[in-house]
């Protein structure tokens, strides 16, 4: 008898992260996968062009609840492999608020698509129906949210 040791969330995941939507932000740089040892994975996010700023902001998420409750991720330094220090993290009006350091000690983004704050603020479904995560959403929707909010006029860099 053989047993299907991948869990039915890994299973969705990894059909999504081989899928058109996916993809076609790989196709335009939006995103890289850079690795993925179940239930994390390491996603570079492409980030606007600033003098102050990297290229990618790099993402260490918790895939273990996918597709429900839900995902989350913090933003990762490669080098220390660790949360990524806060005098290094994105700034700017939203990135600031999205990436702050000083809530949840970083480790999850302050959005309402990462699942660790949408967890703790029951309001967030009805006041960001657009933008909450649900179960019918899957890791490129938090990839493009994540983007938007690094591409964004607002965007200062690090």
């Amino acid at each position: 008898m053989i047993v299907d040791s991948v869990s039915p969330g890994e299973r969705s995941m990894r059909a999504h992260i081989v899928g058109a939507r996916f993809q076609s932000g790989v196709d335009d740089k939006r995103w890289r996968l850079i690795s993925l040892e179940w239930p994390n994975a390491l996603i570079a996010v492409s980030a606007a062009t600033r003098e102050k700023g990297p290229a990618e902001y790099v993402l260490r998420f918790d895939l273990s609840g996918y597709p429900l409750p839900g995902i989350t991720a913090g933003v990762w330094d490669l080098s220390a492999n660790a949360l990524l220090a806060e005098e290094f993290r994105p700034k700017g009006d939203r990135a600031g608020r999205v990436f702050r350091a000083d809530w949840e000690s970083g480790r999850a983004l302050y959005a309402p698509w990462d699942y660790v704050a949408l967890s703790s603020h029951g309001q967030w479904p009805g006041q960001y129906p657009l933008h909450a995560w649900n179960g019918n959403r899957d890791l490129t929707f938090y990839l493009v949210n994540t983007w938007e909010v690094l591409n964004d006029d607002e965007y200062l860099g690090s």
